[in-house]
């Protein structure tokens, strides 16, 4: 290789270089979090979302358009029974209910295609056992990739209550004196 040759790369290098800083400056402008400058700033910005991520309340994962989770909450595994590693290969169907699974996805299909969505669905736990849960899920679109933030809060108690109500409702109706004797 020619020295010319060799000092047009070097020029073109630093040209780019410099181009980079100031797109990471600009970004850096642009941004209220801050963007990393160092593996180890990197690493430290990914144990702070992580914690955000666990810290939240009730049942959060990340669905992405293949119905996979690539990111999801420690709730996630605890309510499901499901390690981190049978949780990466499994889908959003692999957890519902197949009485639910159409239903499950045109609303999928409707958030990645709309807006957010409220919905009471089943969740199928490694133990068989299927959970009632109220479920927010709403669209993320990223430069990366289009996503779906889900958003679970289990309902089993309060469905339970529900039909506790309902049944004595039944059994006792406002009006209906017959059943009571007074002496």
């Amino acid at each position: 290789m020619k020295k010319a040759d060799i000092d047009s790369i070097l020029k073109e290098n630093q040209f780019l270089k410099k181009r980079n800083q100031e797109r990471e400056n600009l970004l850096r402008k642009r941004t209220t979090f801050p963007v990393p400058d160092t593996r180890e700033e990197l690493s430290r910005a990914k144990i702070f979302l992580r914690s955000a991520i666990d810290s939240l309340p009730g049942m959060f994962c990340i669905v992405d358009q293949r119905g996979r989770y690539p990111i999801w909450n420690r709730n996630y595994e605890k309510v499901t029974g499901y390690s981190n590693k049978e949780i990466s290969s499994m889908t959003v169907m692999d957890r519902t209910p197949v009485r639910n699974q159409k239903a499950v996805s045109e609303k999928m299909r409707y958030a990645f295609e709309q807006e957010t969505v409220f919905e009471q669905y089943g969740l199928v736990c490694k133990d068989g056992a299927v959970k009632d849960y109220l479920f927010k899920i709403a669209r993320m679109e990223s430069q990366v990739r289009l996503c779906l933030i889900v958003n679970g809060v289990e309902i089993s108690e309060q469905k339970q209550a529900r039909n506790n109500l309902r049944r004595s409702n039944n059994w006792c109706r406002p009006g209906d004196l017959s059943a009571i004797k007074i002496t």
